[in-house]
């Protein structure tokens, strides 16, 4: 019997945590069972653990501002094959946000990153975003890649110098493609916008003020925005990942063109508003579960099992849609094959499920012991 485990984050369990404990139950209550084991990534978190696990790499630490605009630190990048992958969270979600992060927190670090990358030729960087107590709709990342100081985030000073911040920016990244996995659906403003992911950590009202506080902002960036097509010219060649050719991501007319707002696209306000930055920049905002599975191989690896099993911090229909689980679950459908999901949280009914081709539902607890029992009791029941 071949079964696929695919893992995301359970609770604060890791991907990789989580699908070793549930991996080693299974194996215990189904000893004859011959497992593929992927790790998973929205794209907010466990990016360069999923990579790695499929592609190898090297990884190397990178000393960059923090998200004060002062103080430094390190963070991660995977480089693989001309690609660089880096978890924006490391830089945009402090351990100990302070009160004035979501006002002043700049992203900076994070365009030190992409900069470097550039300007050692890497062809493609894929930055994986979540939601962040950082909230520049990535102003400091522009800033960096155009070699401007460091310093908190002022968005007046940002909307002033956004232009001449734009052309030095476009051009470093002119042979690199740079491509934000979002792992939420949150749009630059509005009621599920970035400022509002932030209403259980700020307050209604302090959410709204922010939101309000970055309307000349995102309208500027808008107003900049362009296309990867447009910025190489109609015979232009394209990094890593696009065509140029009509429909495709980067092309006129497609997600991630011109031609569509910026504001209200899901996946823009991941990372604090990053995806703004990335679409003026003409780079391309994707979903990042649906994204890291097509890099990982997830579709064909399903096609190859008889049984899918999710794990995934909750089941829920936001999950089943544009979730690890969601990603998963639609590679499992196209080849007819059941799929299991396991969540430790959330409720998704047998009706509910199975428009998303999701055979059954079940809870796992977010530790190591937790999944391992859990492991074990279900492959005896999914056992032929």
């Amino acid at each position: 019997m071949r079964v696929l485990i695919a893992a995301a984050r359970v609770g604060s369990l890791p991907a990789r945590g989580a699908l070793d404990a549930f991996a080693a139950g299974w194996r215990s209550g189904n000893p004859d069972a011959l497992l593929d084991l992927a790790v998973c990534s929205s794209g907010a978190h466990d990016l360069l653990d999923a990579v790695e696990a499929v592609h190898g790499g090297s990884r190397e630490v990178e000393t960059v501002v923090a998200a004060d605009g002062e103080h430094e630190h390190p963070v991660v990048v995977l480089l693989v094959a001309g690609t660089a992958y880096v978890q924006a969270g490391d830089v945009l979600d402090p351990p100990l946000a302070r009160a004035t992060t979501s006002w002043t927190g700049t992203s900076y670090g994070v365009g030190q990153i992409v900069a470097r990358a550039a300007d050692a030729g890497v062809r493609r960087v894929v930055v994986g975003a979540g939601d962040a107590a950082t909230l520049d709709l990535g102003a400091g990342l522009l800033a960096a890649l155009a070699d401007a100081p460091p310093g908190p985030f002022d968005p007046a000073t940002a909307l002033d110098r956004l232009p001449a911040w734009l052309t030095t920016a476009r051009a470093r990244l002119r042979a690199t493609e740079l491509v934000l996995a979002a792992g939420t659906a949150a749009s630059v403003r509005g009621l599920r916008g970035a400022a509002a992911a932030l209403r259980e950590r700020v307050g209604a009202a302090e959410s709204q003020a922010l939101d309000a506080r970055l309307a000349p902002l995102a309208a500027g960036l808008e107003a900049q925005r362009v296309s990867r097509h447009d910025l190489l010219g109609a015979g232009g060649s394209l990094a890593a990942g696009g065509t140029g050719a009509p429909g495709a991501p980067g092309a006129p007319g497609a997600p991630g063109s011109a031609t569509s707002s910026t504001a209200g696209t899901a996946g823009t306000g991941s990372g604090g508003g990053l995806g703004a930055a990335v679409l003026a920049l003409g780079g391309r905002v994707v979903p990042g579960a649906a994204f890291v599975a097509a890099e990982t191989g997830v579709p064909a690896r399903a096609r190859e099992a008889e049984l899918a099993v999710v794990l995934a911090d909750r089941v829920d229909p936001v999950e089943a849609d544009t979730g690890v689980l969601g990603a998963v679950a639609a590679a499992a459908a196209r080849d007819g094959v059941a799929l299991l999901a396991l969540g430790r949280t959330g409720v998704l009914s047998r009706r509910g499920a199975a428009p998303f081709g999701i055979s059954a539902t079940g809870h796992v607890e977010g530790t190591a012991e937790g999944l391992t029992v859990a492991g074990r009791k279900h492959a005896a029941a999914w056992r032929w």
